[in-house]
């Protein structure tokens, strides 16, 4: 059915036409929303789809333009940002953060502020935006410290909200929580036990992976096919230059947790096949436990990053040991011999504290 819907009580929606013309009346006894997430637009950003963008406008961009601000550094601005840099466009990206991806191992997240400025990519930390307007065809922004920055264009990409406008959910009994988003179960149940949601409309992860397990989850339980809950870890990709991708606990997680382990790194540099291929920005991060050596996290910045980390989580979801990648013989040459190479490294470390 393609329409605009809205819901008339919990039981029924009903779709209508870009004239808001009634096309149908649906009733079902139970429903799942998955209508996905929009990119944030206050009120007082004067977008204009051509020099004030957001993440959806800026796909709709007719030029390449000589200069871009990027106002966020979390993943959209991030990746955007170093898609433009590659192409030698002069971009800055500004955040109120001190650095870039925070969410992030700490010593990831420093790889790719150095990848980053290597390509000609600009952050600006520590700074947050006052006032933004379009002046000679050009985005001038003024932050709260007093200084402007201006730009041929701006991508605004601080933060996406539910796409829930037009749903009028309100007429369901379902509220939202404080971000906007709608609150749910481990089983991707509302307030409304017949009616579920799942994706971006529930808030993070935010993730094309995780929000089409969920959607298989709630449409299971839905149906009353067996199921089971949500994963308690999954891989996050990050498709910046050089992509990104972890699995588990960040150092700084570990630390706080009290554990007591060790990191063994690998570098790309040190694999052949990243020779072959003509990079080799990058590196290989595992965090395993000293004593047990189980593998506590992945962390891989460079090529293929998103690729090989399934590795690593395969060997998590089994509670694999370090020792498990050292007495594997891996294809040569590969990116992922790059585990093999991590694991003895952090294995070494051990010995010689023995």
């Amino acid at each position: 059915i393609n329409g605009i819907a809205r819901f008339e009580n919990s039981h029924m929606l009903i779709v209508v036409d870009k004239d808001y013309k009634l096309l149908y009346q649906v009733k079902a006894e139970k429903f799942i929303i998955t209508t996905g997430s929009n990119p944030r637009n206050p009120s007082d950003v004067p977008f204009d789809n051509e020099v004030i963008l957001d993440s959806t406008t800026l796909l709709g961009l007719k030029t390449i333009p000589k200069s871009i601000l990027v106002l966020g550094g979390g993943i959209i601005g991030s990746e955007y940002g170093s898609f433009f840099a590659a192409l030698g466009i002069d971009v800055t990206i500004i955040d109120k953060r001190e650095h870039l991806l925070p969410m992030l191992d700490t010593e990831i997240g420093i790889h790719l502020q150095t990848a980053l400025t290597d390509i000609g990519l600009r952050f600006l930390g520590n700074k947050e935006p006052e006032k933004i307007t379009r002046e000679n065809n050009q985005a001038h922004v003024t932050f709260k410290d007093g200084t402007t920055l201006s730009a041929d264009v701006l991508l605004y990409a601080l933060g996406r909200t539910a796409n829930v406008k037009q749903l009028h959910i309100e007429n369901t009994g379902v509220t939202l929580n404080e971000k906007g988003y709608i609150p749910v179960n481990a089983l991707f149940q509302t307030a409304v036990p017949h009616i579920y949601a799942a994706g971006d409309v529930i808030g993070g992860p935010c993730l094309g992976s995780t929000s089409m397990e969920q959607g298989r989850l709630a449409s299971r339980h839905a149906c009353g096919a067996q199921t089971h809950h949500f994963p308690d870890f999954y891989p996050i990709g990050i498709y910046t230059i050089p992509e990104i991708s972890s699995c588990g606990y960040t150092e700084d997680e570990l630390k706080y947790l009290g554990y007591h382990y060790e990191v063994g790194r690998a570098y790309y540099y040190e694999i052949a096949r990243s020779h072959i291929v003509g990079s080799n920005v990058g590196m290989f991060k595992m965090l395993f436990h000293a004593e047990t050596l189980e593998i506590l996290g992945i962390h891989i910045i460079g090529r293929s990053a998103t690729e090989v980390i399934h590795i690593g989580q395969v060997a998590m979801g089994f509670n694999a040991k370090i020792n498990y990648f050292i007495d594997q013989i891996f294809n040569y040459p590969t990116y992922a011999e790059g585990y093999r190479v991590a694991a003895l490294n952090g294995f070494n470390k051990i010995k010689k504290k023995t």
